[in-house]
């Protein structure tokens, strides 16, 4: 009976320790816990705004600040904290020519001055305020010898796809679909659209509807579709593709970056 006593009272003393144990690795897990649902938080923002912004960049000044708008509009459904509205700031939106980590990105302001090479738009959640992206651990400092608070942030970029071809358009002399016409060399000739086969032309002088020289331009940047402004047919607008020998096409490119 003494025996007994005496061992039930070091499995006593013993479970002391275990259970700070245990209680510190639940401890840890919460924290880690914390912290993985805050990047995935951050990262959901980042890339949503990025995204969102990247829709709207069509190489000129208002296609920016469209870019702006809708990154926040974006910001402002989400949450993060479990509930908490995000604390938006359009200095977390940034522009470049290049989707590359170590590219030139600019703000708005510098975007606005020349938006023909601004392509894609970079999301930076660690520019936000500070409620957004520090998480302070409770049990991790106990273990550490640290109570320094880790600072979160995520970086997605954005932008529209493009394929290597010149931006040019040939439009139909008629809106017959096909026709016969007759020549003296021939019985008859099949004109389809008004477009002779076999025969060249000269693009400088393409009008249907008259007999003095027209030109055409092909809207870059509208999608297909899609009706497009008479400002996306400007010589600003139009001549990045031009000397690029790009055009966009319904896609979207994301990256991120850490």
């Amino acid at each position: 009976m003494h025996a007994h006593r005496e061992q039930r009272g070091a499995f006593s003393v013993m479970s002391v320790p275990i259970m700070f144990v245990m209680l510190g690795m639940c401890g840890l897990a919460l924290d880690l816990g914390t912290i993985y649902n805050r990047r995935v938080e951050l990262h959901g923002l980042a890339r949503t705004a990025a995204l969102s912004a990247a829709r709207e960049l069509n190489g000129t000044a208002a296609g920016i600040t469209s870019a702006l708008a809708k990154a926040g509009e974006a910001a402002g459904r989400l949450k993060y904290r479990y509930g908490s509205p995000v604390p938006w700031s359009d200095d977390a939106v940034k522009f470049s020519n290049s989707p590359a980590a170590d590219a030139t990105w600019v703000g708005a302001e510098e975007a606005r001055a020349r938006p023909g090479d601004r392509f894609y738009v970079k999301v930076d959640t660690s520019t936000l305020a500070q409620q957004l992206s520090v998480v302070q651990p409770i049990i991790m400092p106990a273990l550490t010898g640290s109570s320094t608070a880790l600072s979160l942030g995520e970086v997605a970029v954005a932008g529209r796809s493009v394929v290597n071809i010149l931006p040019m358009a040939i439009c139909a002399m008629s809106p017959i679909p096909g026709a016969s016409r007759d020549i003296a060399s021939a019985p008859q000739e099949l004109v389809e659209y008004g477009f002779r086969r076999g025969v060249s032309y000269d693009l400088m002088r393409l009008n249907p509807n008259g007999s003095t020289p027209a030109n055409f331009v092909v809207d870059p940047v509208a999608p297909p579709g899609a009706l497009g402004a008479i400002a996306n047919t400007s010589v600003s607008t139009v001549s990045p593709f031009i000397c690029a020998g790009k055009m966009w096409i319904p896609g979207r490119r994301e990256g991120r970056f850490a």
